[in-house]
């Protein structure tokens, strides 16, 4: 009966709370299956319902619920602020662009995706007929890109 009072007075309040005033801890994310839990910790979504299995994001890095779930803190919105009754916050430093970092370099060649924190993907910089042009390249299933090629050897700073 405790269980079902508590989900019913949850339900009630996110009810009488405005949705700016709400923070999107604890819900599944459409984008990827997971809830973000904390600042810098979330869990995989099995069926719409997040597991108990937190993970936490690596240092300096937040949970957004987005493609590769964990930015770098300086990169954009926080999903999830524990604690607080405001929406998140957000950081006026743009994120960091392949195509812009290729042309800045002017130097082919593979370069760490700082927009990926799993580091299933790297850049590959390139100079065609329309200038230089990055490519994001996947290392494949069971490989990380080390800073130089991809290896079967996940390095430590990835997710």
């Amino acid at each position: 009966m405790f269980h079902f009072s508590k989900i019913v007075l949850v339900f009630i309040v996110s009810l009488a709370l405005p949705s700016s005033l709400m923070g999107q801890c604890d819900v599944c994310q459409t984008e990827v299956p997971v809830a973000c839990h904390s600042e810098t910790s979330f869990s995989i979504c099995l069926n719409g319902i997040p597991t108990e299995d937190y993970i936490e994001c690596p240092t300096d890095y937040h949970c957004t619920g987005q493609k590769y779930i964990c930015y770098p803190k300086a990169s954009g919105t926080t999903n999830c602020l524990t604690g607080s009754t405001t929406t998140p916050a957000t950081t006026t430093e743009a994120s960091w662009d392949p195509d812009t970092f290729c042309k800045e370099t002017q130097t082919v060649g593979w370069y760490t995706n700082k927009s990926d924190p799993t580091c299933a993907t790297y850049v590959q910089c390139e100079n065609g007929n329309n200038g230089w042009t990055a490519i994001v390249q996947e290392c494949g299933t069971g490989f990380w890109f080390n800073g130089d090629y991809c290896d079967n050897e996940k390095p430590e700073s990835c997710t």
